[in-house]
This record gives structure tokens, C-alpha cells and sequence, in this order.
């Protein structure tokens, strides 16, 4: 007798729906909402407890790191919630052919009087590079710790590869 080994399925990336942002375009999961506009959008999941947000900051001649958007946003989730744990991430990584920093944390959370476990990640670049108009580009996502490796197969990988500078 011979036993068949369980093959487990890869999850399948959503379809995704193209966002022309001020200076850049994403594609996001169709189901998802998008929410603002300008300088901050913020993009959910059906649940709402799945987020990816990009926030735009005037940065002329780039005078202010990008690693300054990173710590801010680590620093925002470690003011809302208790266990705040800082990841270690390399510091950089090359998305759409420039670098940007990188932070990862988590991070006990309260909302409705549940608590959970949130995994976030930041990403912060300029562009474009040491010019009067540089903008501070920061993406950060979230999701639960416990689904955060679905989401990031589904969701937040095929989102930061649809990612371009316009």
C-alpha cells in the first residue's frame, strides 16, 4: 500500500484593480475599498482588518530620510497597542527599481473590545531623488500576525509589484 503525499495549494493572487495615485499608479484586490485620495489612500480588505496605506510627504532636495517615515510608522503602532515588537527585516529592499527602506513590528491591538496580534510593515523612498519636488513616498501594511503570510501571498506581494512611480 502506498500512501499519496497532501499537497497543500498555493494560494491564488486576486485580480487586481488599478489606482492612479499623484504620482504613481497600484493595482489592489477587487473586493477591496479605497478610501482618500492626494497625499493619504488607504486600501481594506472586505473585513477591514487587512490594510495597505500609502502616504505622499512634500520631501524638497530629499532633506529627511526615508528611514524617518519608517520609525514614524513603527512608532504608530507601537503608541496603539501593548507587546510592541520590533522585526528584524533588512533594512532595504529594491521595489520597481529604487530602493526603500524597511521596517517590520507587531503588536498587540484593541478594537470592539477584542484584542489581536498585528503584524506591520513599512516601506518608505524618495522620489523622485534630490529634486524641489521630492516626495516622501511610505507604504505601510497590516493584517492579524496569524494571517499575515496569506495576506502577503495574496495581497501585499502582487500589490508592491504592481507598484510604479508615474
Amino acid at each position: 500500500s502506498t500512501k499519496a503525499a497532501k499537497v497543500q495549494p498555493t494560494p491564488t493572487p486576486a485580480p487586481l484593480i488599478t489606482y492612479q495615485g499623484n504620482g504613481y499608479t497600484i493595482g489592489y484586490p477587487q473586493g477591496w475599498s479605497e478610501k482618500g485620495n492626494g497625499s493619504l489612500v488607504t486600501f481594506t480588505d472586505t473585513r477591514g482588518l487587512t490594510a495597505f496605506i500609502i502616504e505622499e510627504t512634500p520631501n524638497p532636495n530629499g532633506t529627511i530620510p526615508p528611514t524617518m517615515a519608517v520609525d514614524g510608522g513603527l512608532n504608530g503602532l507601537k503608541g496603539q497597542g501593548i507587546n510592541f515588537q520590533k522585526i528584524d527585516a533588512a533594512p532595504t529592499l529594491t521595489l520597481g527599481g529604487n530602493t526603500w527602506n524597511q521596517g517590520e513590528a507587531t503588536a498587540d491591538t484593541s478594537a470592539n473590545g477584542q484584542t489581536t496580534n498585528l503584524k506591520l510593515v513599512v516601506l518608505s523612498s524618495d522620489y523622485p531623488q534630490h529634486t524641489a519636488t521630492t516626495q516622501t513616498f511610505t507604504l505601510i501594511y497590516s493584517t492579524p500576525t496569524k494571517e499575515f503570510e496569506m495576506a502577503n501571498t495574496q495581497s501585499f506581494q502582487p500589490m508592491l509589484q504592481s507598484f510604479k512611480f508615474a
